[in-house]
């Protein structure tokens, strides 16, 4: 009687994980530099509409990492020239980085570096600087939903040729924008808030003769905000006066010592730009 030699048995189940972990890595990185070459395609398509606006930005040493699971665009320095208005604007800042996750794609933050400088018209020059800025984007795809600014500590000093300089600082300042989502489409309304936490303006203080700390908090709304688009500059506002835009301003409180003030009610420009 022959005896029956033992199965032998596959090793594939043993193996199996390993390579499903390997495949899986391979397609995540496929994935990731897929992601990774669109983005930096629609920042391109970015820059060159702004550049058709008039407005050049550069972005010093840039480079994209973050796998596998962020996107980070990184630039060493962040500059934008603006000449569409007469005298030329230049702003510059330090280091900054825009980030966002593979697995939530709408949403952008962007940390930046001061110090910030600017050469405004009028040979103006603004300098600002900060403990930490960070700024979010949320979008659907095509179109901005909400905008939010965040600066720790901001402080900045405006000069001017033959004029006193002028400095303002702050505890903290927030800035908050958002597509209204109690208003119809028809009238592109634009939730706006800012506050401002233990703000100094000497300029202020003289008018007021107190040298405390002041708190603003401002919300209003924004109607036919697209007009907007462009920038802030005379087309676009004259487009917004044009489709009756208006600043409903819900809530305006300014505390300053002994000094309150609340007030609430709506800004438009006339014919006469008044």
């Amino acid at each position: 009687m022959t005896a029956s030699l033992p199965r032998r048995r596959s090793r594939f189940w043993l193996y199996a994980p390993f390579i499903l972990l390997a495949v899986a890595a391979a397609a995540w990185s496929v994935f990731w530099f897929t992601v990774q070459g669109r983005v930096v395609e629609a920042v391109d398509k970015a820059l060159a509409r702004e550049a058709q606006q008039g407005r050049n930005w550069s972005c010093g040493d840039r480079s994209v990492a973050g796998f596998p699971f962020r996107i980070e665009l990184r630039c060493a320095s962040l500059a934008l020239t603006s000449s569409r208005w007469g005298e030329a604007v230049r702003i510059e800042t330090g280091p900054a980085v825009a980030l966002g996750q593979v697995y939530t794609p709408g949403l952008v933050i962007l940390q930046v570096t001061g110090p910030l400088k600017a050469r405004l018209p009028q040979e103006r020059l603004l300098d600002m600087g900060w403990g930490r800025f960070e700024a979010s984007l949320t979008h659907d795809g095509s179109e901005p939903q909400r905008l939010s600014l965040v600066l720790a500590e901001p402080n900045a000093t405006l000069t001017a040729p033959g004029q006193a300089a002028e400095s303002w600082r702050a505890a903290a300042f927030e800035a908050h924008l958002r597509r209204s989502p109690t208003r119809p489409a028809a009238e592109q309304a634009v939730d706006i808030a800012i506050s401002t936490k233990n703000s100094v303006l000497p300029a202020l203080n003289a008018i007021l003769g107190t040298t405390d700390p002041g708190d603003v908090s401002i919300e209003a709304v924004v109607t036919q905000a697209d007009a907007f688009r462009g920038g802030f500059n005379p087309d676009t506002l004259e487009a917004w006066r044009s489709a009756s835009g208006q600043i409903e301003v819900t809530k305006l409180s300014s505390v300053k010592g002994p000094a309150r003030v609340e007030a609430a009610g709506r800004l438009l420009l006339e014919q006469t730009r008044r």
